[in-house]
């Protein structure tokens, strides 16, 4: 459609070694990291049971990539390489440099909002998973995914995730839901990576774990088949840091997620945050588009854009020449 051609002019793509070092990534994260946990396998799980693999590996892997991710980007605040802050969504200056008092107040609440999700939540749910289901996955060496069953796992859950997780979003921000769950997530106006998963407990369960635990069992009771736990655990990995990536305040352009067809950018996620208004999905546009919950955006976008023009009149883009009509509300 139209309104998808304008988004990809809009949008922010790497070019040059940008697409190159994302597609390194991409590439380093399906086929150069199983083969190490192929090896590594048999001693994994013969190391404890099954339920307890599940639910330590699980937490593990959840609450790890989690803070990896922001560890990282924590590095990435302090240095304030004029390279990396020119990619910078907002031009307000960050929570801790605005007033540090407050910071260091919403810091720790922060804190206290993480560590019951991961270290209560978590295992309270994973364990009763496991105790009143039987096992969705599979766990064995001889089984482990292939390429080909990896790629093929990780799109299906990409997929699931995507429509499901733009469902239940759009459903929190529900005049009579929104108030009592979502509010709180929105707390955070200018978002930073820490605050990925800040949230109402009912937020968490329904939109963090829910992936877990859910959409393989989709797969199972529908067509019969199990995934392998890896191939949801690499699903898990990708999804959290993507989540960490949108909420940073930072546009990199060598990301790997701009990689995917109509992905959504952490500029995209941001005015959701800043305006409380569309912008629902969390891996694409697409459903955003189809419903038209992104139009305010596409809007906002075009009169930036106008006000650039207006502020320099040499400016040459085919996007700002583009007329408000070609966004049917």
């Amino acid at each position: 459609t139209r309104q998808q051609v304008f988004e990809q002019q809009l949008t922010q793509r790497g070019t040059g070694y940008h697409l190159l070092f994302a597609i390194v990534i991409c590439f380093t994260t399906i086929f150069l990291i199983p083969p190490i946990f192929k090896i590594l396998w048999p001693t994994l799980v013969g190391i404890m049971s099954l339920k307890s693999f599940f639910v330590l590996a699980t937490m593990l892997v959840f609450t790890g990539t989690y803070t990896v991710n922001n560890l990282m980007m924590y590095i990435v605040y302090k240095l304030k390489k004029p390279e990396l802050e020119k990619h910078k969504v907002s031009d307000k200056p960050w929570p801790w440099e605005a007033d540090p008092k407050r910071w260091n107040e919403e810091l720790i609440k922060t804190f206290k909002n993480l560590s019951f999700h991961h270290f209560i939540l978590t295992p309270l749910v994973l364990i009763a998973d496991m105790t009143f289901f039987e096992p969705y996955f599979r766990l064995d060496t001889e089984s482990f995914p292939t390429y080909w069953e990896l790629i093929r796992s990780i799109s299906l859950l990409i997929i699931k995730e995507d429509l499901l997780f733009y469902c239940s979003h759009r459903f929190f921000h529900q005049k009579y839901v929104y108030p009592y769950v979502h509010k709180k997530h929105h707390e955070v106006i200018y978002p930073v990576s820490i605050s990925s998963d800040y949230c109402h407990w009912l937020e968490f369960l329904s939109a963090n774990l829910m992936p877990v635990v859910l959409f393989p069992k989709l797969s199972y009771y529908l067509f019969g088949t199990k995934m392998h736990i890896f191939s949801i655990y690499l699903f898990f990995i990708i999804r959290i840091t993507e989540t960490v990536e949108t909420h940073s305040g930072y546009d990199f352009p060598f990301s790997p997620f701009k990689l995917i067809p109509y992905g959504l950018s952490p500029e995209y996620h941001n005015y959701h945050h800043t305006h409380n208004l569309g912008n629902y999905g969390s891996f694409t546009t697409i459903w955003d588009t189809l419903f038209r919950t992104n139009t305010p955006y596409y809007r906002h976008l075009m009169r930036k854009e106008q006000k650039k023009q207006q502020q320099n009149p040499k400016l040459n883009s085919e996007v700002i020449t583009q007329d408000l009509s070609l966004i049917h509300i």
